[in-house]
């Protein structure tokens, strides 16, 4: 059972996925500007708003037949993740950060 960390502050909500997920799951391209993205102990992270990209992954996860759970970590204070940058990979992107020599690592040599 996979495991979906949900941060939360007063007003928003967003999930903590991995770039390279993401990708896998042939939804990078499907992302809105209004989610975020983070590097994080070596890895790129999308933090995806509640309201529409958060059902556009689980669906995906649907369609793969992953079952998954969720814990979430709420703050009474503005959250940190809107501060990161926005998500801008969106629509025909090529994905810069996948390493087709390595398929399940990101580059982070591109930032």
């Amino acid at each position: 059972m996979k495991s979906i960390t949900i941060y939360t502050d007063p007003s928003h909500g967003w999930a903590k996925v991995s770039l390279t997920e993401l990708h896998k799951l042939n939804i990078a391209d499907k992302i809105s500007t209004y989610s975020y993205l983070h590097i994080l102990k070596n890895d790129l992270f999308a933090y995806l708003e509640e309201d529409c990209d958060l059902s556009t992954y689980l669906k995906a996860l649907d369609a793969k037949g992953i079952q998954y759970k969720f814990k979430t970590l709420s703050t009474n204070k503005s959250s940190k993740i809107r501060s990161y940058s926005r998500y801008t990979l969106g629509h025909n992107y090529i994905n810069p950060f996948y390493n087709s020599d390595k398929p399940n690592e990101v580059n982070l040599n591109v930032l």
